[in-house]
């Protein structure tokens, strides 16, 4: 009896041990999930990591990131992550009013927090499924600048490569090619740049700091919204600027209204669309946005 209870407890324990290796092999083994602020750095995840990382972005496509609020089962997914990546300049403020573990946030853009824009005082105004909103603190579209955007991608391959050492190569060769890729964007942007050099535009929303600063463009900003009507007190503002700006050139999120199109082409000046891309767009990627972007602006 004594020797079936030992060899009874003997085959217990080693199922157990069994179990044990087994499940810590899973985990060791499992693929890092990455969840990312905005549809930028969600993208350089995709882009670097590929099949070694589970990318995590639950953000809809109907609302701009930086005001986005997050529901309960949001706020799992990003504890739960390996990494969460932050893009800086006081974008997603939600992140500073849940708990999230310290260790696993990696801010993107810290490197160059001495270079982040500050606002103008607030305005508040609403737009979209996230409501009334005010711009202060820091301008936050910091990829704009390209120079910003090389800088993000490669803490996002630092911050994948030491989660992930032995994909390292994979991940370096990954980031290369993203940086070529960006690169070339930038060689576009200072020719579309050159050549209305001088020139003043005017913006539906204050987003364009970094672009303007990246490319030495002088741009006043509005707070339009391209699926709202501008009342009549917004329009006579927007002529006063036009009389002494002399632009003739406004830049847009989205396309507008085509009534806001006809009035604005009756004053002389031409909607561009140049997206941001801060969300996930309804086609293409970050990279041909951001093509089709300096197309539209080099085609003046």
């Amino acid at each position: 009896m004594k020797k079936l209870i030992v060899v009874l407890l003997s085959t217990l324990i080693y199922f157990a041990c069994s179990e044990k290796k087994e499940g810590q092999s899973i985990n060791e083994n499992k693929v890092k999930r990455i969840a990312s602020v905005n549809y930028p750095l969600h993208f350089f995840v995709t882009q670097i990591g590929g099949i070694k990382v589970d990318a995590i972005y639950p953000i809809p496509t109907d609302v701009d990131p930086v005001y986005w609020e997050p529901t309960a089962e949001d706020i799992i997914l990003y504890q739960e992550a390996d990494l969460i990546l932050l893009n800086g300049a006081g974008y997603a403020k939600w992140v500073d009013k849940v708990s999230l573990p310290q260790s696993k946030m990696i801010n993107t853009s810290l490197s160059f927090k001495d270079k982040y824009i500050d606002l103008e005082e607030g305005q508040t105004h609403s737009h979209g499924p996230e409501g009334e909103h005010e711009h202060k603190g820091f301008a936050f579209t910091t990829w704009l600048d390209f120079n910003n955007t090389i800088i993000q991608v490669e803490e996002v391959y630092k911050a994948l490569s030491n989660l992930l050492p032995d994909s390292e190569e994979t991940f370096k060769s990954n980031l290369q090619s993203l940086k070529n890729d960006i690169a070339d964007l930038h060689k576009k942007m200072k020719a579309a740049a050159k050549k209305i050099e001088g020139t003043t535009l005017v913006a539906s929303h204050p987003v364009y700091q970094y672009l303007s600063n990246g490319y030495n463009l002088k741009i006043i900003s509005f707070h339009w919204e391209p699926d709202q009507l501008p009342d009549d007190m917004m329009w006579e503002g927007f002529e006063k600027i036009l009389a002494s700006s002399k632009a003739t050139i406004m830049l847009w999120e989205d396309t507008p209204l085509i009534e806001v199109n006809d009035k604005l082409m009756n004053l002389g000046v031409k909607p561009i669309v140049f997206n941001p891309c801060a969300n996930t767009p309804a086609s293409g990627d970050f990279l041909s946005i951001m093509k089709t972007n300096i197309v539209n602006l080099g085609d003046l």
